[in-house]
């Protein structure tokens, strides 16, 4: 409490409200009083588990990995709340011009109203079964590990969606704006038509039968461990993909611009010798094998249409009954 009450000392004497107040890693089991004008208050990493009145001049709280169940109430000008890392099971009121909300790895079960002006939301690894409705201004929305089955309608100018790790079954309409996807290791079946923006795409540990079209703008593909037979076409642009453990039979072309590639755990795929070829050359032995293949099938489907025409019922049985032998 020394250390805190000279560094609240030393922030009065600076007699400047814009200088933030940094009470983090001081091993701090409570705060002392905080001057009236604080707008800036940076106290994580301690061991509180209460904080004290909180300033009305307060703009940023930042009080992640400490040990506190519950939050005071929160002043209506702050803008930034980090509160992460610690016991929390509810959240007060939020304030209405609230812009930025930390509050993950808490054991939240629901969060409260948001506020219109919310920009980024973490409330992942906590025990969530639903979402608030959100903000439309909102652009980060980092929900995963929890308990959710179904995500609310998604804000028009949502960029980031990271909703790995929970139960979701469906996928809501995606927006415009989307550039990255992060919906892994949850139950879902088919995914909603992909937005041209989007860059990262990591959809691996679901039950997919098929994948939507690519986007041109795709970078990274991580689609495995699904029930895949087969890919769309692959944008150019794309630069990372793992289809490894799905049930595909073929690949389309994979493009130049790929510069890692696991295609393993796929039958009648042949494995990718990463130590004695280039992607590229493996395309190229790929698609001459899967060519064949096609040639091959096209000759044995020829043949059998040509033997259903030679050998009608009718014929055979004037062939038989001219005595022709048959065997």
């Amino acid at each position: 409490m020394e250390s805190a009450n000279r560094k609240i000392a030393e922030w009065i004497s600076a007699e400047n409200n814009d200088n933030p107040l940094y009470l983090f890693q001081l091993g701090l089991t409570e705060l002392p009083e905080l001057p009236d004008t604080l707008e800036l208050l940076y106290c994580y990493d301690n061991a509180l588990t209460e904080l004290p009145e909180l300033p009305i001049t307060l703009v940023t709280l930042d009080c992640s990995d400490n040990a506190l169940t519950e939050l005071p109430e929160l002043p209506d000008g702050l803008t930034r709340l980090h509160c992460q890392d610690n016991a929390l099971t509810k959240l007060p009121e939020l304030p209405p011009g609230l812009k930025i909300l930390y509050c993950s790895n808490n054991a939240l079960t629901e969060l409260p109203e948001l506020p219109d002006t919310l920009t980024d939301l973490d409330c992942y690894d906590n025990a969530l079964t639903e979402l608030p409705e959100l903000p439309d201004i909102l652009q980060v929305l980092s929900c995963h590990d929890n308990a959710l089955t179904e995500l609310p309608k998604l804000p028009d100018i949502l960029k980031e969606l990271f909703c790995t790790n929970n139960t979701l079954t469906r996928l809501p309409k995606l927006p415009a704006t989307l550039q990255v996807l992060d919906c892994d290791n949850n139950a879902l079946t088919e995914l909603p038509e992909l937005p041209a923006t989007l860059d990262n795409l990591h959809c691996y540990k679901n039950a997919l039968t098929r994948l939507p079209k690519l986007p041109d703008t795709l970078t990274q593909l991580y689609c495995y461990h699904n029930a895949l037979t087969k890919l769309p076409k692959l944008p150019s642009t794309l630069e990372y993909l793992d289809c490894s453990g799905n049930a595909l039979t073929e690949l389309p072309e994979l493009p130049d611009s790929l510069e890692e590639i696991d295609v393993s755990n796929n039958p009648g795929i042949p494995d990718y010798q990463s130590d004695n070829e280039t992607i590229q050359e493996y395309n190229i032995r790929v698609q001459a094998i899967q060519s064949q293949k096609r040639t091959n099938q096209r000759t044995t489907k020829i043949k059998e249409d040509l033997m259903a025409a030679v050998w009608t019922p009718k014929r055979v049985m004037q062939w038989e009954e001219a005595g022709v032998e048959m065997d």
